[in-house]
């Protein structure tokens, strides 16, 4: 006879955050996203499967139980998408645990205060999920997937360029003060964009935008510039010019597809994360 453990191999709080990964790994990113930071609680009936509705003689059925976001599960109890979630629990419990699940279930969890306001990622999600006959023939399933990926891009660029500027603008502050500006060696196309930059913000008032420094009106790219221009000031932190202004370029080039919602592949977003570690180890003193 086979012998069951009747025991996860991981602790039941992990549950939710393996089906997320599973979820992801097999491109089922909007399914994933339903289930953000959703709890799993697993309700042992300790009745053997076979007694109910059939299955194992020696297992027990069990009723894998999510709690999650209020808001989502209308979608989430969508036929297709239950099927793929039970699916992926069935796969990532071992057979030689001897639990046999029966249904897959979502449940309200109120304890989390989630914004009233979803974010832009779940109101996609729900979006395309409610109107799939008609968006799929605009919105394939593929280019839903590889936003979902670019997504995860678009974070570290972010991250990196605001890290940038964030940087050249305390190693300039705490040398020439807060009108650092007046101070420092600019290139002639920096001040002309910077000067029409701010005039084009100023006639655009409904805009959000960061104005409280000019170093939020330059592109990225340029960044590069006030560090190559001014180098006096920022050669303590790089081993040579190349290093900082080579990486500087590079990402300019994959975030300029970034921003026009060009695709960049795993070995373009394998380097953004490189970079950023590389970068922030040499400016964080």
């Amino acid at each position: 006879m086979f012998e069951y453990t009747y025991t996860l191999p991981f602790e039941e709080t992990k549950f939710a955050e393996i089906v997320i990964k599973e979820l992801k790994r097999t491109d089922l990113h909007d399914i994933a996203y339903l289930l953000k930071d959703s709890k799993v609680s697993i309700n042992n009936t300790g009745i053997y499967s076979n007694n109910v509705g059939g299955g194992r003689w020696n297992a027990y059925a069990i009723y894998i139980e999510f709690y999650v976001n209020p808001l989502n599960i209308a979608v989430l109890e969508e036929k297709q998408n239950k099927k793929e979630i039970s699916v992926v629990c069935n796969r990532i419990i071992p057979a030689n645990v001897g639990f046999d699940i029966k249904d897959v279930e979502f449940f309200p969890d109120y304890t989390i205060e989630y914004d009233s306001n979803e974010d832009l990622v779940d109101d996609l999600v729900k979006t395309v999920q409610s109107q799939s006959k008609r968006i799929i023939d605009l919105l394939s399933p593929e280019l839903m997937n590889k936003g979902f990926e670019m997504s995860e891009a678009y974070i570290y660029m972010y991250a990196i360029e605001n890290t940038i500027r964030g940087f050249i603008e305390n190693v300039l502050v705490t040398k020439y003060g807060g009108e650092y500006f007046n101070k420092i060696k600019l290139t002639k196309n920096i001040n002309t964009k910077l000067s029409s930059r701010k005039v084009d913000a100023s006639s655009k008032k409904w805009l959000s935008f960061n104005s409280e420094s000019d170093i939020y009106f330059l592109d990225f790219i340029e960044l590069g510039d006030i560090i190559r221009e001014n180098w006096t000031d920022f050669s303590s932190y790089f081993p040579n010019q190349e290093f900082i202004l080579t990486k500087v370029s590079e990402l300019a080039d994959a975030r300029n597809r970034i921003a026009h919602n060009s695709y960049i592949g795993e070995t373009e977003r394998t380097m953004l994360k490189a970079y950023y570690k590389m970068i922030t180890s040499q400016i964080i003193k």
